[in-house]
């Protein structure tokens, strides 16, 4: 029982740790236009401003407003990613894992603050993941805009 145990919270951490990795790799990948700048106008997202606040305060900031925050502004995200998913398995892929890490962060963030950590950097992640599918939507919404105004030459 306990050698189960113990394979259960290893296999656990090694998913997490993969998880993290490939999330990040993904997260560092560079948009060749600022698509999110219009989205985060016209839907009004904040993760920014939560952003720009946790790198203005160094010591105790507003959890609770910050947290339901970003909590709303994922769920835009979602929504408008499920308007605007590009038709890519890759992308696809990656947006999958990018839902599931903002999940396994946002509900580490509660065990992790009662245990006195601040959740600082888990914020910020946060900040990043919305960051990314804003630009994804941007450039899906580019794309749509695009193929919208094309004039079909074919007559």
């Amino acid at each position: 029982m306990v050698m189960a145990g113990i394979i259960l919270i290893v296999s656990a951490a090694l998913f997490m740790f993969y998880l993290q990795s490939l999330c990040e790799r993904i997260l560092r990948q560079e948009f060749k236009h600022s698509y999110s700048a219009f989205l985060i106008h016209t839907a009004s997202l904040e993760f920014l401003d939560v952003r720009r606040k946790l790198a203005a305060t160094e010591g105790d900031f507003d959890f609770a407003r910050m947290t339901s925050a970003l909590e709303c502004d994922y769920q835009v995200a979602i929504n408008l990613l499920k308007n605007f998913e590009s038709k890519g398995l890759r992308r696809k892929i990656e947006n999958g894992l990018l839902k599931c890490y903002f999940r396994v962060l946002a509900y580490s963030l509660s065990p992790c603050r009662a245990l006195g950590f601040t959740g600082k950097s888990s914020l910020l992640k946060l900040t990043d993941i919305l960051q990314y599918f804003s630009s994804t939507i941007g450039q899906q919404m580019s794309v749509a805009r695009a193929q919208a105004v094309a004039i079909p030459l074919s007559m």
